[in-house]
């Protein structure tokens, strides 16, 4: 079954390519008013064809591409007409040539304008490693201890820290209880002492990750190294799906990831 739809996909797309390329052909044709006869989606037997404005166009049985008759592309047809294409300018030539490579690249960016819209690609930004920037939960360990948002966590138990997965690291090797935290504030070096509670995967310091990219209207907003659609990120249940998502592939990477376009924190 997924040999056959592999086969049926291979010929739609072979189909599409080739129409679209025959179709850039024929639009720059009749814009410089040179006569195309036929305009066809297919070969062999003629299934369906109607003609409008001096063209016939159709589709025939066997879809593996198309065609587009332009009368006069050289002086051996035998369909000239009045209007033969070897009679025009070279430029208008040249160009009626490139409309059909040129259809396929700008169907090509519009398969890319529609994936990075509505379907969300990675955001090479947020793979990369991220400082340890936090944002402090109301109420819990780092906020009872005295850190703020915007702290950079540099050390955790006198282990150096740099990134936010280093801080989930020795943040997992830890256990509840006492522990020395050092952030940069301001560009002083503070130090704390937290006292983490249980928590069920690692002890909670109750700090998500602020994220550092930069973000803007129309931006695609990005959750860990993962990148959501507008569309999706304007759900009114968009938290909850985020929630089930991280839960469902477990997600650990990082603990907390934003969105700032619900002005909400997410947590796995």
């Amino acid at each position: 079954m997924v040999y056959v739809l592999g086969i049926a996909l291979f010929a739609l797309g072979i189909l599409v390519s080739v129409s679209l390329h025959e179709f850039g052909h024929m639009l720059t044709a009749k814009r410089f008013g040179m006569n195309v006869t036929r305009y066809f989606i297919g070969y062999g037997p003629t299934l369906f064809s109607f003609r409008r404005g001096g063209t016939e166009y159709g589709i025939k049985a066997i879809p593996l591409g198309g065609f587009a008759k332009i009368q006069g592309m050289t002086t051996l047809d035998d369909e000239d007409g009045d209007r033969p294409m070897w009679t025009f300018p070279l430029w208008k030539r040249t160009v009626v040539m490139a409309g059909g490579p040129v259809a396929h690249f700008a169907f090509g960016f519009l398969l890319l304008w529609i994936t990075v819209s509505f379907v969300g690609v990675p955001n090479p930004e947020l793979a990369k490693p991220q400082p340890a920037v936090i944002t402090v939960d109301a109420g819990q360990p780092a906020a009872r201890a005295g850190l703020h948002d915007g702290d950079r966590i540099t050390a955790f138990n006198g282990q150096p820290v740099a990134t936010w997965d280093e801080l989930i690291a020795a943040l997992s090797a830890a256990n509840p209880g006492p522990a020395t935290v050092s952030v940069e504030r301001d560009g002083r070096a503070v130090q704390q002492t937290v006292e983490l509670a249980a928590g069920a995967q690692r002890p909670v310091l109750g700090v998500h990750f602020k994220q550092m990219v930069p973000d803007g209207p129309g931006r695609m907003r990005n959750i860990a190294a993962f990148c959501f659609p507008p569309a999706a990120v304007a759900r009114p249940d968009f938290e909850q799906v985020v929630e089930r998502y991280f839960k469902r592939f477990d997600l650990a990477t990082r603990d907390w990831v934003q969105s700032k376009s619900v002005a909400q924190w997410e947590r796995r």
